[in-house]
């Protein structure tokens, strides 16, 4: 219900019924309630009255589903409902609105177009599909992203500075209308096209995530913000952005990104393009950098020490330079998939490879300077000679010799260059390989263009130095033409790569790709590359042959070490030992354009003359070698830093890579690893063959017409093995040709010609039979045959009993086999038409002795016994034979085994034949015997009982034997003597026995003996205990002995038991120890006593002994016993004796020392038990033996209070099932009186002596409240008895009054009892000081107001209050100070320092904080008094300025009062510079420049200085005109002097005017430049001439263009030039002066020219030259 007044409802029948608003929604209603705009409960109805008024509603966040009430709150100017739950929203009726913001609901469509007062609306993260905003004309914020717009016109929108559409699904987006947007966000939507050209004031711009296909923000100067990643642009120019900050374009299609002018960028993303060059040196300030996913081959990074952000991931760099001193700022790195980068130049190497080891690839490394390397490999070393002659038409080995030697480490490399270094001939000349299937680990590739040959694996694994020499030596020279001249030098390089070696410096030469590189990041990516330990650079070309191998043979156009960047058209070489000369600025060598010169020391260039360097573009100061599409191959051309674009000139001047060169730097090592040879470039008449059979030397002869004969081997090429007309050639052993030619001075005149030396063929050797191939061999006195041979057709034998020489027969020989021995015999053949015999074959008979008879011995064996095979002992080299006959028979090579079956004898026979001659000897005998075997011996089983003494087993053996003693029933080693069993383990064990015949050794079978060993009876020690139990404490009573049989064997019902009051009685069954009655037996030995007990197996007899422990535990005493023990104080603790917040010293607890009562109860038992005397504090924990008391000697009795009974358990340590208990101890707490607490009331000290006399008549019995039998007694604070100020004692009971100072004396209690028990209090007298306040000097208080403009002064200032504190106390100590302000509320205490108010009186309270009584005040009056309400002038829109061409001109300064106050009400002083005028007045008139000042003060002495700034301006001063004319682009910079600001103007006096000094694209001719003071103090201006050439002229007579003449050249200017024309043969056809003539008509001697080319010479009078060409157009 509301809440309604008593007068209202009176009321309501005479003025009508109060009008509601229905509040649908409760969560609606509870945010109205919660704002005060509704009141009561929750009734769904809110006063119409409450909210048609309401201006500002917020009810974000309610849970809010229906806001249906809003439409009477039609005075609603702001809106919030953001984070609800609202499907629909009318605000149709709340037209006032100016702010409406519902995000973050469920909306799916809002109507607008009523709220036409909107200016900022946000309906973010909705489901809005569509919006009509076009009546919204004064939005100037609209957000409207994350919804589902397909469409959003906001041309009608114009006073918009934000929009944020993002998220959308719009397709179009027209801003151009949209002038005043800074903020324009439309990311993740579907629009193709953007057009911010008219959007100037843009700051912020996202439209990445889009269909955008171009993006044009050249205009959009002011943007700091630009996001456009992720659309379809293939351009992005961002050079008149230069207050970018952020930006990101990642995964577009662009290819290059100019960001050097944006020099204030701190975040860039251009990851995921096209990009291959990325310029970074401008921009310093980048935080974060991401470059991954592009083609970028070069990034320096050092000046970028506040990047933490960096990723340059997915790239093909060569180079990369992060050593930036700030490495340790990068939180985020990733420089992997980079193949091509191996070294990362870093702060701190162990720091990078301990943080970012995972970062980069495995073949990159970190390093704090990547140009040095560490070599651990020694370089390898090559020589090789040759100084040679090469002659046309043929093939020359271009090394004579050749030697390579490596690091043991690196014996291989993967490839080998050899390079025609200095006068190759593109077409003609040629390297290859000879012979390359003798060398198949190496293949080769040669190269046209650089005249280079690569040897190189065609496996791709390395090549051995040892096998790349060897195909060296094989590497020819050939030219094709039939003249050749001149010479080759030939470099053989074995470094890594493809550098190229010139022998002429020892320097090498490395071209590398890197399309798109800039020149100074091709300078440092140079710089950071080496060779064997040589530092590379950009190089320097400085003579032909270098510029021929570093540019024409390269393989591809790059950037070389040339620039004119210090000076415009002075050329030097600036990398490299060049580089570093004059200081670092290095060595000039051109100086001019196309027509300069070369300059020593080289005197050399090699520009794509003519026209090279041209400086095209004013802006090209770098040297690159020409494209051969557009120059002379290998000449150079200048190009801008970063080239030109890829899509210029068909990329013909966009850079390809750089040319690095090595060597020459100081302090490098010298390298052999490339070596260099040279060459430098005469008929047969007759000629003589030889022959020969066989192989021998021969004499060939060969004349020749002219000159030497040279004799080679081989048709062509090769090294003539002899000279002369007479060669003896070497032994031949096959027809050899051999080929002369005629020498004449140094080269063959013809071809060679072949004279053969013929090696008739021997025939082969004779088909030895195979009867008689060798060894023919024989055993002694064996029968012979024939030797035998087969001669070839045409051929006949011959036999010899020699070797050489001797007598051929050709009767072959029979052998002779009388004597053992070796004889050779021999047999060649001769073919009967060449009469060639062959060689002889030698025919080897061999006879060979016969062997011994074998050495062998008979043998014996036992009937069945297992025999082995028979053996004899062969000669070395022998074989045995076995037969079973002395003779016939067919032998065997394996020996016969015996049979044992049959008792008697047999023989054997065995010869042996020799090995290598099967030659086979006599046969020996062998007998073999076999005897009878003796019966078993005669044997009995045994048993023992187990640990039993055992003794020897035995046996019965027959005459003449002996027994052999055995552990198994087969095998095993025999003992002649018996064994003894073990009785240690119970168990069947079995034992053998067999007897041996003495005189044969034969042995009987085995008899079995079974031993059985049977086990002890298993017993336990027992332990019997019975309590002495009677009235009699004397540990002793009957036992039952019988009665723990079962415990001590389990197998007591198969066991006798027999009882012994000894050990040794028990074990020898000693009658005299033995217990006759077992079951009433009692202990002769008090408390505890042994027996024995002797356990007998009834079957097998087997005994054990076990002990018998007899217990009597006494523990019982009278149970009426009750120990005497004093009470004790209840004491100032808590339950648990500590010391602490919980102390109670009437809890009736306290604590006891029992511990003498253990000695009192020891006293009552037996002496002769050992006994535990435990307490408990009931009898339960004593019955369960839980809870023991462990500390007798400090117990306290919680839980207990007042009175207990502390229980006594008495246990034998015998055992605790007999023990005594009882109560027999109470412990008594007393309790204690009662100190009441006396409180006295403190008082302020009535005369500053510090004593008073308090009133204590109800003293004591305060204290006592009641309690009787007590004393009371008091004491001092120093505890001695208290006295009165006479040094009277005071005693009980106390008197009425009390003088006395601030003291505390004590009062004790005490119980009139034997234990004196007391309690005590204190009781505190104070007598507090009086404070005093001092007052604060007004000059503290007292003050201007301070704020340094006086528009902005409020009437307050900050007091320094510092002091204010110490000055009211004045030096007292322990007082408090309090503030009150004018209205008396308490302010802070100290007072704020500084203290802001305004002009009032502040009271000051010092109190003493222990007696807030006593107090003491004095009043602080602040005053704040104004300051004169003067403009400071701080815009400087105030400033004056003057001109100095003009004394006449003056202005007037005023002090600048804003208020309207009378200007009588001030003091006015002025300055200028510092320095006083003089004048005191509100105005001043100044015609001088200066910083003038007035002071105005008012007449409470505030004052406030204006500063005016008077600036003086003039016309310009043209100090000069710099012109540069005869170019394709003519441009003039006026240079001036002068304190204005200036504009300028080109042949236009009154307008047109710019602010650059710089004017492009000037035509040629008579021209004025005017320069203008914005200021007003006037123009200036000079006429200047820029001459230039006309391309063309149409003389027809039509009086225009009908003379061909200089422009700017005439005669006025350059007057005394001569102009000469020409046609295109050299003809002169006309010569004239400017002055003198107005140019060519087109005729020669009266006669028209054709239309065609003419050329001309231009001498102007400033000593300048040029040259060129125009057309004559008819």
């Amino acid at each position: 219900m509301k809440k309604s007044l008593l007068l209202v409802l009176l009321l309501s029948n005479f003025f009508g019924y109060a009008q509601y608003t229905t509040i649908p929604d409760a969560n609606f209603e509870k945010a109205l309630i919660g704002l005060g705009i509704d009141s009561g409960a929750v009734d769904g109805k809110v006063l119409t009255a409450n909210v048609s008024g309401i201006t500002n509603l917020d009810v974000s966040k309610k849970a809010i589903t229906n806001l249906s009430g809003i439409q009477d709150f039609t005075s609603l100017e702001y809106l919030l409902c953001i984070d609800n739950q609202l499907t629909s929203l009318d605000v149709t009726k709340n037209t006032a609105l100016i702010r409406l913001s519902c995000d973050q609901n469920q909306l799916t469509s809002l109507d607008v177009t009523k709220n036409t007062n909107l200016n900022h609306l946000s309906c973010s993260y909705n489901y809005i599909i569509s919006i009509d905003i076009t009546k919204n004309t004064a939005l100037t914020h609209l957000n409207c992203f994350t919804n589902q717009i397909s469409s959003l016109d906001v041309t009608k929108n114009t006073a918009l500075t934000l929009l944020d559409c993002s998220n959308n699904q719009i397709t179009s987006l027209d801003v151009t209308k949209n002038t005043a947007l800074t903020h324009l966000n439309c990311f993740t939507n579907q629009i193709s096209s953007l057009d911010v050209t008219k959007n100037t004031a843009l700051t912020f711009l996202s439209c990445s995530t889009n269909q955008i296909s171009s993006l044009d923000v050249t205009k959009n100067t002011a943007l700091t913000f630009l996001s456009c990643f992720n659309i379809k642009i293939n351009s992005l120019d961002v050079s008149k952005n230069i207050a970018l900050t952020d930006l990101y374009c990642s995964s577009t299609q662009i290819s290059t990104l100019d960001v050097t002018k944006n020099t204030f960028l701190t975040a860039l993303d251009c990851s995921s393009n096209q990009i291959s060059v990325l310029d970074l040196t401008k921009n310093t300030a980048l935080t974060y950098l991401k470059c991954d996913t592009s083609k970028i081959s070069s990034l320096d990074l050092t000046n970028h020490n506040a990047l933490t952000y960096f990723d340059c991931s997915k790239n093909s760099l060569t180079f990369l330079n992060l050593k930036n001193g700030s490495n340790t700022k990068l939180l985020v790195v990733n420089f992997k998939s980079n193949p091509n980068l191996t070294c990362i130049q870093v702060d701190n190497k162990a720091y990078s490879d301990t943080n970012w080891s995972s970062k980069k690839d495995a073949a990159a490394s970190y390093s704090e300077n990547c140009s040095k390397t560490t070599a651990t490999i020694t370089p390898p070393v090559i020589t090789a000679t040759g100084n040679q002659i090469y002659c046309a038409g043929t093939s020359l080995k271009i090394a004579e010799t050749i030697s390579i030697t490596s690091d043991p480490a690196e014996p291989d490399t993967d490839a080998i260059y050899i390079q025609i270094s200095s006068g190759y001939v593109v077409g003609q000349d040629l390297l290859a390989l000879a012979n390359p299937l003798f060398h198949p680990t190496i293949t080769t590739s040669w190269s046209a263009s650089e005249g280079k040959l690569k040897l190189y694996s065609p496996t791709g694994i390395p090549v051995s130095y040892s096998d790349f020499e060897a195909a060296i030596k094989d590497v020819t020279f050939t030219n094709s033409s039939a003249s050749p001249s001149g010479t080759r030098d030939f470099s053989i390089n074995l470094g890594f790569g493809s550098a190229n070696y010139l022998p002429s410096n020892g320097h090498f030469y490395e071209y590398v790709a890197s399309p798109g590189i800039i020149w100074t990041a091709a300078k440092d990516a140079a710089a950071a590359r080496t060779y064997y330990g040589l530092q590379g650079y950009l190089a320097t070309l400085t003579a032909a042959d270098e510029a021929q191998l570093a540019g024409a043979q390269a393989p591809g156009t790059g950037w070389i070490g040339g620039s004119d960047a210090q000076i415009e058209g002075t050329w030097k070489w600036v990398t490299g030992p060049e580089g570093l000369a004059n200081g670092g600025t290095g060595i000039t060598f051109w100086t001019g354009k196309g027509n300069g010169t070369t300059t020593p020391p080289f005197n050399y260039a090699n520009w794509n003359a003519p026209n090279e360097p041209n400086d095209s573009g004013n802006n090209e100061d770098y040297a690159h070698i020409t494209s051969p599409a557009v120059g002379n191959l290998g000449t150079w051309n200048d190009l801008p830093v970063q080239g030109n674009a890829i899509n210029v000139a068909n990329g013909n001047y966009f850079p390809q890579g750089y040319i690095v060169e090595y060597g020459g730097m100081p302090g490098e090592p010298t390298l052999q690893i490339s070596a260099s040879t040279k060459i430098t470039i005469p008929k047969i008449t007759s000629s003589t063959p030889s022959a020969i059979c066989g192989s021998g030397s021969l004499i060939l002869q060969a004349t020749a017409t002219d000159g030497t004969v040279n004799w080679y081997t081989t048709p062509t090429g090769g090294t003539s093995i002899y000279t002369g007309n007479s060669f003896t050639t070497p032994v031949l052993t096959t027809t050899t040709s051999y080929y002369v030619d005629a020498s004449n001075g140094s080269c063959p005149n013809g071809p060679r010609t072949e004279i053969i030396a013929t090696i008739k063929p021997l025939p082969n050797l004779p088909q030895i039979a195979i009867s008689s191939t060798s060894p023919v061999l024989y055993c002694l006195n064996a029968t012979a045959i024939p030797l035998a041979a087969t001669a070839d057709s045409n051929c006949k034998l011959n036999w010899y009993t020699q070797a050489v020489g001797g007598i051929a027969s050709a009767t072959s020989p029979t052998p002779i086999t009388t004597t053992a021995g070796t004889t050779n015999y021999y047999v060649s053949q001769t073919n009967t038409l060449s009469n060639c015999e062959s060689l002889r074959a030698a025919i080897i008979v061999t006879v060979n002795p016969l062997p011994t008879v074998p050495t062998v011995n008979n043998i014996s064996y036992c009937n069945n016994e297992t025999a082995v095979p028979l053996t004899a002992i062969a000669t070395a080299n022998c074989t045995l034979n076995w037969y079973p006959t002395a003779t016939g028979g067919t032998p065997s090579a394996t020996s016969p085994t015996p049979s044992t079956i049959v008792v008697g004898t047999t023989s054997y026979f065995v010869s042996q034949t020799i090995t290598s001659t099967g030659c086979e000897g006599p046969r020996a005998e062998i007998v073999v015997t076999v005897n009878p075997l003796p019966t078993a011996p005669i044997v009995s089983n045994i048993a023992y009982c187990n640990l039993e003494t055992a003794i020897p087993l035995t046996a019965t053996a027959s005459p003449n034997c002996t027994l052999n003693w055995y552990a198994a029933s087969v095998g095993g080693t025999s003992s002649a003597t018996s064994p003894t069993p073990s009785t240690a383990t119970i168990g069947t064990t079995k034992f053998y026995v067999s007897q041996t015949i003495v005189a044969t050794g034969c042995e009987s079978p085995r008899s079995e003996i079974s031993v059985i060993i049977n086990p002890l009876p298993i017993v336990n020690d027992v332990t019997i205990i019975q309590c002495d139990a009677d009235l009699v404490v004397d540990g002793k009573t009957l036992f039952n002995l019988t009665v723990n049989n079962a415990q001590i064997s389990a197998n007591y019902t198969n066991e006798t038991f027999t009882y012994y009051t000894s050990l040794n009685g028990a074990k020898n069954a000693i009658p005299a120890d033995l217990i006759p009655n077992e079951l009433a037996f009692q202990n002769t030995t008090p408390t505890q006593m042994d027996v024995w007990s002797r356990i007998t197996n009834k079957t097998t007899g087997c005994f054990s002994v076990a002990k018998i422990t007899l217990k009597v535990p006494a523990t019982n005493i009278n149970p009426n016993t009750k120990i005497p023990f004093p009470a004790v104080c209840d004491d100032f603790l808590d339950a648990n004796g500590i010391n602490n917040a919980n102390n109670n010293n009437r809890d009736g607890i306290t604590t006891f020392d029992f511990s003498s009562t253990k000695a009192i109860i020891q006293a009552l038992l037996p002496p002769t038990d050992v006994y535990n005397i435990n307490y408990y504090r009931n009898q339960a924990d004593a019955l369960a033996e839980l809870n023991v008391i462990s500390d007798i000697s400090n117990y306290r009795n919680i839980g207990y209070p007042n009175s207990q009974d502390i229980w006594v358990r008495i246990d034998s340590n015998l055992d605790n099932a007999c023990y005594g208990l009882g109560p027999y101890l109470t412990l008594n707490v007393e309790a204690l009186p009662i100190a009441n607490t006396v409180t006295i009331p403190r008082q302020c000290d009535d005369n500053t002596d510090g004593i008073f006399t308090f009133n204590t008549l109800n003293l004591e019995s305060t204290l006592l409240n009641g309690q009787i039998n007590k004393t009371v007694t008091y004491f001092d604070q120093a505890n001695n008895l208290l006295k009165d100020a006479n040094g009277i004692l005071i005693k009980s009971p106390f008197p009425a009054t009390f003088t006395s100072t601030s003291q505390t004396i004590k009062a004790v209690v005490t119980n009139n009892s034997p234990q004196h028990c007391y309690d005590e209090t204190n009781i505190l007298f104070i007598v507090d000081q009086s404070p005093v306040a001092f007052a604060v000097p007004s000059n503290l208080t007292t003050t201007c107001d301070d704020e340094p403009n006086p528009i902005d002064q409020d009437g307050k200032f900050a007091f320094d209050t510092a002091t204010f504190e110490s000055t009211i106390l004045g030096g007292q100590t322990g007082m408090i100070v309090k503030y009150y302000d004018q209205n008396n509320m308490l302010l802070p205490s100290p007072l704020p320092n500084p203290f802001v108010t305004n002009t009032q009186n502040i009271t000051a309270q010092v109190q003493n904080p222990l007696n807030t009584t006593c107090t003491a005040s004095t009043t602080l009056n602040f005053i704040v008094n104004p300051v004169p309400n003067i403009d400071l002038n701080l815009d400087g829109s105030a400033n004056e300025l003057v001109c100095q061409n003009d004394s006449a001109f003056f202005v007037t300064l005023d002090a600048g009062i804003t208020d309207g106050s009378s200007t009588t009400n001030y003091d006015y002083t002025w300055t200028k510079d510092g320095v006083h005028t003089g004048t005191n007045s509100p105005t001043l008139d100044v015609n001088a420049e200066g910083v003038y000042t007035v002071e105005v003060t008012n007449h409470s002495g505030c004052s406030r200085i204006r500063t005016l700034t008077v600036t003086a301006s003039n016309i310009a001063s043209i100090t000069s005109v710099d012109v540069v004319d005869l170019t394709e682009v003519n441009t003039i910079t006026v240079n001036v002097t002068g304190p204005g600001v200036y504009e300028y103007s080109l042949d236009e006096p009154n307008g047109f005017w710019q602010d650059s000094n710089f004017f492009n694209n000037v035509p040629a001719g008579v021209h004025v430049v005017y320069v203008n003071d914005k200021n007003g103090c006037g123009s200036v201006h000079q006429e200047i001439v820029l001459v230039g050439v006309p391309k063309f002229f149409t003389p027809n007579g039509d009086g225009y263009n009908d003379y061909w003449s200089i422009k700017g050249v005439n005669e006025t200017y350059n007057s005394n030039s001569i102009i000469y024309i020409f046609d295109r043969y050299g003809k002169l056809l006309k010569q004239w002066v400017p002055s003198l003539n107005q140019g060519w008509d087109g005729t020669f001697n009266g006669v028209p020219l054709p239309a065609d080319d003419y050329w001309f010479t231009l001498k102007l009078e400033d000593g300048r030259e040029t040259k060129g060409h125009f057309s004559l157009k008819r």
